[in-house]
């Protein structure tokens, strides 16, 4: 199979070029708005750029993102949209692509791809500010980023720690029956060795979810503070 790939990727460009083009025109005589083509390649240019990684591209034949990107703009000068009634549906697509946001940003948190995370996490609260799962995942993000890879910048850990417990007393606020945000303050809590209000907080979760897969690493925790206090 690498042979055959590597026989055939001198073709690879100009089908890629083509391939471009057809679908530009294909869009545009459906009556989308083919200025939003370049918006694809410039997210995915943001993307590499942040999480410092190569250019997806299998072979170096392949045009690179900015040449993609000068490619439809070219397209979109040469070719403009003649559609009086472009498919614009801002609303819907909202609607739609909801969920697939908050996908998106829960594989970001499992390949550690932190600042992509809190780009779309940022952008998420701009649209639904008054979404929990948004201000969730934003806590998440402050805890999570706290073990970055040898060659990423390392956080002061308890600034990243103060922003997570802030943001979980803001959910709390306006959720106080939440119980993933009270396991969520726990849980930064006990990274700040506060752990009186880690008890408070982790007993409030187990009342709020009795079944909870948690519940065993919990009373083993809230048993080693009652053996300390004790002794």
């Amino acid at each position: 199979q690498l042979s055959f790939l590597s026989s055939s990727s001198g073709f690879s460009q100009s089908l890629e070029y083509e391939a471009d083009e057809g679908g530009f025109e294909f869009a545009q005589k459906k009556g989308y708005d083919s200025t939003e083509a370049i918006n694809l390649f410039e997210q995915m240019a943001t993307f590499t750029k942040d999480e410092e990684i190569k250019e997806p591209f299998f072979f170096s034949s392949h045009p690179k993102l900015l040449e993609r990107i000068k490619k439809f703009q070219e397209l979109n000068a040469s070719k403009p949209s003649t559609s009086k009634t472009l498919k614009i549906e801002p609303e819907n697509y909202l609607n739609l692509t909801r969920q697939l946001r908050l996908d998106n940003i829960d594989m970001c948190f499992e390949r550690g791809y932190y600042k992509t995370a809190e780009r779309n996490i940022d952008f998420y609260i701009s649209l639904y500010p008054d979404d929990v799962q948004g201000m969730l995942r934003k806590a998440e993000l402050f805890r999570r980023r706290q073990d970055p890879p040898p060659k990423k910048k390392k956080r002061q850990k308890d600034e990243d720690y103060i922003k997570a417990l802030d943001v979980y007393e803001k959910i709390l606020f306006l959720h106080p029956d939440l119980p993933s945000a009270w396991l969520g303050k726990a849980r930064i809590l006990q990274k700040l060795s506060r752990t009186e209000d880690a008890k408070k907080s982790f007993q409030k979760y187990l009342e709020l979810e009795p079944g909870s897969a948690e519940r065993l690493y919990i009373e083993q925790f809230l048993n080693t503070l009652a053996t300390e206090r004790a002794s």
